[in-house]
Protein backbone atom coordinates (compact mmCIF):
# COMPACT_ATOMS: atom_id res chain seq x y z
CA UNK A 1 0.00 0.00 0.00
CA UNK A 2 1.17 3.51 -0.76
CA UNK A 3 0.25 6.95 0.54
CA UNK A 4 -2.52 7.34 -2.07
CA UNK A 5 -4.14 4.15 -0.77
CA UNK A 6 -3.97 5.37 2.82
CA UNK A 7 -5.36 8.77 1.83
CA UNK A 8 -8.31 7.06 0.12
CA UNK A 9 -8.90 4.94 3.21
CA UNK A 10 -8.89 8.05 5.38
CA UNK A 11 -11.30 9.81 3.02
CA UNK A 12 -13.74 6.89 2.83
CA UNK A 13 -13.48 6.07 6.52
CA UNK A 14 -14.23 2.36 6.63
CA UNK A 15 -12.43 -0.70 5.29
CA UNK A 16 -13.77 -4.24 5.13
CA UNK A 17 -11.47 -7.19 4.59
CA UNK A 18 -11.30 -10.89 5.27
CA UNK A 19 -9.03 -13.79 6.07
CA UNK A 20 -8.96 -14.50 2.32
CA UNK A 21 -7.51 -11.12 1.32
CA UNK A 22 -3.95 -11.66 2.61
CA UNK A 23 -3.83 -8.08 3.91
CA UNK A 24 -2.87 -9.00 7.47
CA UNK A 25 0.57 -7.31 7.30
CA UNK A 26 -1.11 -4.06 6.19
CA UNK A 27 -3.80 -4.02 8.89
CA UNK A 28 -1.90 -1.79 11.34
CA UNK A 29 -1.49 0.89 8.65
CA UNK A 30 -5.08 0.47 7.47
CA UNK A 31 -6.42 0.76 11.03
CA UNK A 32 -4.33 3.89 11.64
CA UNK A 33 -5.88 5.55 8.56
CA UNK A 34 -9.47 4.29 8.87
CA UNK A 35 -12.23 5.27 11.26
CA UNK A 36 -13.32 1.63 11.24
CA UNK A 37 -12.12 -1.74 10.03
CA UNK A 38 -14.43 -4.74 9.76
CA UNK A 39 -13.00 -8.17 9.16
CA UNK A 40 -14.58 -11.49 8.13
CA UNK A 41 -12.73 -14.31 9.89
CA UNK A 42 -15.06 -16.92 8.35
CA UNK A 43 -14.45 -20.17 10.27
CA UNK A 44 -10.83 -19.27 11.09
CA UNK A 45 -11.00 -19.26 14.89
CA UNK A 46 -7.33 -20.13 15.48
CA UNK A 47 -6.25 -18.29 18.68
CA UNK A 48 -2.89 -17.21 17.21
CA UNK A 49 -4.55 -15.78 14.09
CA UNK A 50 -7.19 -13.99 16.15
CA UNK A 51 -4.45 -12.50 18.36
CA UNK A 52 -2.60 -11.27 15.27
CA UNK A 53 -5.60 -9.66 13.55
CA UNK A 54 -8.12 -8.59 16.20
CA UNK A 55 -6.13 -5.67 17.64
CA UNK A 56 -6.49 -3.94 14.24
CA UNK A 57 -10.22 -4.57 13.81
CA UNK A 58 -13.20 -2.58 15.09
CA UNK A 59 -15.88 -5.10 14.03
CA UNK A 60 -15.20 -8.83 13.79
CA UNK A 61 -17.45 -11.24 11.87
CA UNK A 62 -17.08 -14.96 12.43
CA UNK A 63 -18.97 -17.96 11.13
CA UNK A 64 -20.14 -20.14 13.98
CA UNK A 65 -22.54 -22.52 12.27
CA UNK A 66 -22.44 -25.76 14.20
CA UNK A 67 -21.03 -24.22 17.39
CA UNK A 68 -22.91 -24.80 20.62
CA UNK A 69 -24.25 -21.71 22.39
CA UNK A 70 -21.51 -21.91 25.05
CA UNK A 71 -18.82 -22.07 22.36
CA UNK A 72 -20.31 -19.00 20.63
CA UNK A 73 -20.23 -17.10 23.92
CA UNK A 74 -16.63 -18.12 24.56
CA UNK A 75 -15.61 -17.10 21.04
CA UNK A 76 -17.27 -13.70 21.41
CA UNK A 77 -15.58 -13.10 24.77
CA UNK A 78 -12.16 -14.14 23.39
CA UNK A 79 -12.46 -11.85 20.37
CA UNK A 80 -13.72 -8.86 22.39
CA UNK A 81 -10.77 -9.28 24.76
CA UNK A 82 -8.42 -8.99 21.78
CA UNK A 83 -9.61 -5.54 20.74
CA UNK A 84 -12.66 -5.24 18.47
CA UNK A 85 -15.49 -3.01 19.70
CA UNK A 86 -18.13 -5.37 18.32
CA UNK A 87 -18.31 -9.04 17.36
CA UNK A 88 -20.95 -10.78 15.28
CA UNK A 89 -21.12 -14.55 14.95
CA UNK A 90 -23.39 -15.90 12.23
CA UNK A 91 -24.84 -19.36 12.85
CA UNK A 92 -26.68 -20.33 9.68
CA UNK A 93 -30.28 -21.22 10.39
CA UNK A 94 -29.80 -20.33 14.07
CA UNK A 95 -29.38 -16.65 13.21
CA UNK A 96 -26.60 -14.44 14.53
CA UNK A 97 -25.26 -13.26 17.87
CA UNK A 98 -23.88 -9.71 18.22
CA UNK A 99 -22.08 -8.28 21.23
CA UNK A 100 -20.14 -5.18 22.19
CA UNK A 101 -19.10 -5.98 25.75
CA UNK A 102 -22.13 -4.38 27.37
CA UNK A 103 -24.94 -5.64 25.15
CA UNK A 104 -25.64 -8.97 23.50
CA UNK A 105 -28.30 -9.34 20.81
CA UNK A 106 -29.51 -12.59 19.29
CA UNK A 107 -30.84 -11.99 15.79
CA UNK A 108 -33.11 -14.72 14.39
CA UNK A 109 -33.13 -15.51 10.70
CA UNK A 110 -35.62 -13.90 8.38
CA UNK A 111 -37.74 -16.59 6.70
CA UNK A 112 -36.59 -17.26 3.17
CA UNK A 113 -37.26 -19.40 0.15
CA UNK A 114 -33.93 -21.18 0.00
CA UNK A 115 -32.53 -21.83 -3.45
CA UNK A 116 -28.85 -21.72 -2.49
CA UNK A 117 -27.18 -20.56 0.72
CA UNK A 118 -23.93 -19.64 -1.05
CA UNK A 119 -23.21 -16.00 -0.29
CA UNK A 120 -25.70 -15.62 2.56
CA UNK A 121 -22.94 -14.79 5.05
CA UNK A 122 -21.42 -12.23 2.70
CA UNK A 123 -24.86 -10.69 2.12
CA UNK A 124 -25.37 -10.54 5.90
CA UNK A 125 -22.08 -8.68 6.32
CA UNK A 126 -22.82 -6.31 3.42
CA UNK A 127 -26.26 -5.52 4.82
CA UNK A 128 -24.80 -5.04 8.28
CA UNK A 129 -22.20 -2.59 7.03
CA UNK A 130 -24.69 -0.60 4.94
CA UNK A 131 -27.06 -0.22 7.88
CA UNK A 132 -24.28 0.51 10.38
CA UNK A 133 -22.65 3.13 8.19
CA UNK A 134 -25.97 4.90 7.64
CA UNK A 135 -26.35 5.15 11.43
CA UNK A 136 -28.99 2.53 12.24
CA UNK A 137 -29.28 1.14 15.77
CA UNK A 138 -27.72 -2.27 16.43
CA UNK A 139 -31.18 -3.87 16.37
CA UNK A 140 -31.98 -2.27 13.02
CA UNK A 141 -28.56 -3.19 11.67
CA UNK A 142 -29.00 -6.85 12.56
CA UNK A 143 -32.54 -7.00 11.20
CA UNK A 144 -31.42 -5.51 7.88
CA UNK A 145 -28.43 -7.86 7.73
CA UNK A 146 -30.71 -10.87 8.30
CA UNK A 147 -33.07 -9.59 5.59
CA UNK A 148 -30.15 -9.32 3.13
CA UNK A 149 -28.98 -12.85 3.97
CA UNK A 150 -32.51 -14.17 3.40
CA UNK A 151 -32.73 -12.45 0.02
CA UNK A 152 -29.38 -13.96 -1.01
CA UNK A 153 -30.68 -17.44 -0.17
CA UNK A 154 -33.35 -16.99 -2.83
CA UNK A 155 -30.85 -16.69 -5.66
CA UNK A 156 -28.75 -19.30 -7.37
CA UNK A 157 -25.22 -18.89 -6.11
CA UNK A 158 -22.68 -21.51 -7.03
CA UNK A 159 -25.09 -24.23 -8.15
CA UNK A 160 -27.91 -24.73 -10.59
CA UNK A 161 -26.69 -22.82 -13.62
CA UNK A 162 -27.81 -24.35 -16.92
CA UNK A 163 -25.03 -25.90 -18.96
CA UNK A 164 -26.81 -25.70 -22.33
CA UNK A 165 -25.01 -22.49 -23.36
CA UNK A 166 -21.54 -23.85 -22.65
CA UNK A 167 -19.82 -25.08 -25.82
Amino acid sequence: MDEDDLALIAAKGHVHSSCFSYLEPELPRIRAAARGVSFDFSTLHDPAYLAQVCPHVSTAFLSGAGLADAAVSELIARVLDLGPDTVCVTRGDKGAVWANGQTRIEQPIVPATVVDTMGAGDAFIAGYLVARLRGDTPEEVLQYAAFCAAKACGWEGAWGYPLADIP
